[in-house]
């Protein structure tokens, strides 16, 4: 499955990127992107995150976030499902607003500029602006920390000092310099393309050898303390109605027992989307279904069988997410 577990550790540097869907344009508006700020500035302090960077282009947004001790994973899929009825709203249209789930990579402190400076020039490298336009684009920081906007997103002083960069003069001539270390740049595609396959997390973190060793295993610890189905925040009910969405289901159909059908595949998928990647347990599972935990169990290798239950399985989970 092309689906990776989110990386979730605090305190730490994180790449989002977020698509919309093929040719939507999604921030084609001003009022969209405006929304976008003013939704960003309430998230962040709902959830103690700091904005180092952020950029807006005609259909992605790209930020530097760094942590706090809550979720970011449950931070990012509150965001951007708020975000995603906005578009539908201004844009007058139905369905889903993203290609997929958030894209999120961790980057050591030491490598901060190179981050900062690959999302600020997101605009320019997909061709949306030059450079020059790009110091006056208020829907980038790079404008912010140029003296041109202000917001109360991004600490103009404090994101240069954790850059180690101690002058704007300094800072515009790093920008500049886009031919000197685009390793990160390359990195970073593959994480949003999520090319990478869930297999193996250290993929998902930039960093020297030592660093990544260390966010892998602080990550694994989180995960032997708590369950995903909690440090994400999904309930079964949402799980429920992902699936029956996928399969075009009444919502009812999942509490009725059917054979080699559309309901009996419902069911398999979904026990198996709580029990094997949200970690909640056969029982609840069990009481949720209304059936012994013997049939769970069943239904769990039932399932195993069933020819598409890959594919089953990322559509259920880009809807969660």
């Amino acid at each position: 499955m092309a689906t990776k577990p989110r990386i979730i550790v605090p305190g730490v540097i994180y790449q989002v990127c977020s698509i919309g869907v093929h040719e939507l344009q999604m921030f084609k508006k001003d009022e969209i992107k405006s929304f976008f700020l003013k939704l960003l500035e309430k998230t962040l302090k709902k959830y103690d995150f700091t904005c180092l960077a952020f950029s807006i282009s005609l259909n992605q947004y790209n930020m530097v976030i760094q942590s706090g001790q809550k979720s970011i994973s449950l931070a990012m899929q509150t965001f951007n499902s708020i975000l995603a009825k906005k578009v539908n709203k201004v844009l007058n249209r139905e369905g889903t607003a993203f290609s997929s789930r958030f894209k999120s990579g961790i980057v050591e402190n030491e490598r901060l500029k190179e981050l900062v400076r690959a999302v600020h020039l997101e605009p320019v490298q997909l061709g949306e602006m030059s450079l020059d336009e790009l110091i006056h684009y208020k829907y980038c920081s790079h404008s912010i920390i140029m003296g041109n906007n202000t917001s109360d997103l991004i600490d103009k002083d404090a994101v240069l000092k954790q850059m180690g960069i101690d002058s704007v003069e300094k800072y515009s001539q790093f920008i500049k310099n886009i031919d000197s270390d685009d390793e990160i740049t390359s990195k970073l595609k593959m994480i949003n393309s999520a090319k990478q396959g869930f297999q193996k997390p250290q993929l998902w973190v930039i960093g020297k050898p030592e660093f990544v060793e260390q966010v892998i295993k602080m990550d694994r610890c989180r995960r032997l303390l708590i369950a995903r189905h909690i440090s994400e925040n999904v309930r079964m009910e949402k799980i429920h109605e992902k699936v029956a969405n996928i399969l075009i289901m009444e919502k009812e159909d999942l509490y009725r027992a059917g054979q080699s059908n559309v309901r009996s595949t419902g069911r398999e998928l979904f026990v198996t989307i709580c029990k094997s990647l949200y970690e909640f347990s056969g029982a609840d599972a069990a009481r949720y279904l209304r059936v012994t935990e013997a049939a769970v169990s069943r239904m769990l290798t039932r399932f195993q069988r069933v020819e598409n239950r890959e594919y089953l399985m990322e559509k259920v989970l880009e809807e969660i997410t």
